[in-house]
């Protein structure tokens, strides 16, 4: 079932599943849609672990997502604090889209970071 959005993600299904649970976003790549993991909770030592399975477990032609909330304004970014380009090369990502103010997407391809307030 291709339609645009399945064509612009490269699944094979428009079956999107927002989870906090790796396995549940591991199966819907694997099955042809778009896992997300929702990382909100995660320690950075932990969303590693989690990535990098996902990673095994789904193979490297799978897309899959990670939903992260990044403030607009955080304390101490007056001291220069991080910019969108920043946060894209730590989170290993090759492109970047502006997206809604409390959200922002990570997948191996595209991120999207939320605008400035």
């Amino acid at each position: 079932m291709q339609n645009t959005v399945t064509n612009l993600l490269g699944i094979d299904v428009p079956i999107f599943a927002f989870s906090h649970c790796r396995d549940v976003v591991a199966a819907v790549s694997k099955a042809g849609g778009l896992g997300v993991l929702g990382a909100v909770a995660h320690s950075p030592e932990q969303l590693e672990i989690d990535l990098k399975w996902i990673e095994d477990e789904i193979g490297p032609d799978k897309p899959y997502g990670v939903d992260l909330i990044i403030p607009a304004k955080y304390a101490g970014d007056e001291a220069g604090g991080y910019t969108m380009a920043d946060v894209a090369d730590r989170l290993g990502v090759s492109a970047m889209t502006v997206s809604a103010p409390t959200a922002a997407t990570r997948s191996r391809s595209s991120a999207a970071l939320p605008r400035p307030m």
